[in-house]
């Protein structure tokens, strides 16, 4: 049985990995921004993999693409090459880069009462879209304060991850990487 471990970009992230996949070991990244380079954010992710020895199979890698250019597939290209320089393979890792945000997953399902509604199809598909003030604006109509590590972390727990799969490839990527990992992707 695999025994994964969790390197994410933040608090939220964290928050969301605890819940999904409860009992593994999450850690922080401890860098990313959109100025942020992959080549740094390969030497931090490799700082981690060190730490964490062979203690855990595989190790995924979650992070946001922020407000780059490059495409995720591109970015993830990109730290692949890195972190092969510095020896890790890419066997052992699985990489999950979030087309802008989280928040670009919750976007699609938010209703107008401030609930997740994953029985309807979004009439719009999120991805690549910087949707932090979207979700502020539509929880604030519901009398809503958004703060990412409580009420982000429920909304995004609220999903189907099936749903979201459908129409997010990001997303889809990450949970046809973590469907025997994490038992919350098969709902």
């Amino acid at each position: 049985m695999a025994d994964p471990a969790f390197i994410v970009e933040g608090k939220q992230e964290k928050l969301v990995i605890n819940r999904i996949c409860p009992g593994k070991r999450v850690i922080l990244l401890g860098i990313n921004n959109s100025d942020v380079e992959m080549k740094a954010i390969a030497t931090r992710i490799y700082a981690h993999f060190q730490n964490l020895g062979n203690r855990h199979h595989p190790v995924v890698v979650i992070f946001d693409r922020e407000k780059r250019n490059k495409s995720c597939d591109s970015l993830n290209t990109e730290l692949r090459f890195h972190l092969n320089k510095l020896g890790i393979k890419e066997d052992q890792l699985i990489i999950c880069i979030a087309d802008r945000s989280l928040e670009s997953w919750i976007a699609p399902f938010l209703q107008d009462d401030g609930s997740i509604n994953t029985n309807l199809v979004p009439q719009k598909n999120y991805e690549g879209i910087v949707c932090e003030s979207i979700i502020i604006r539509q929880l604030r109509k519901a009398n809503i304060d958004y703060d990412k590590t409580t009420v982000g972390v429920d909304l995004f727990c609220s999903i189907s991850p099936k749903k979201l799969a459908e129409i997010s490839p990001s997303f889809s990527q990450l949970r046809k990487a973590l469907l025997d990992i994490c038992h919350w992707m098969n709902m």
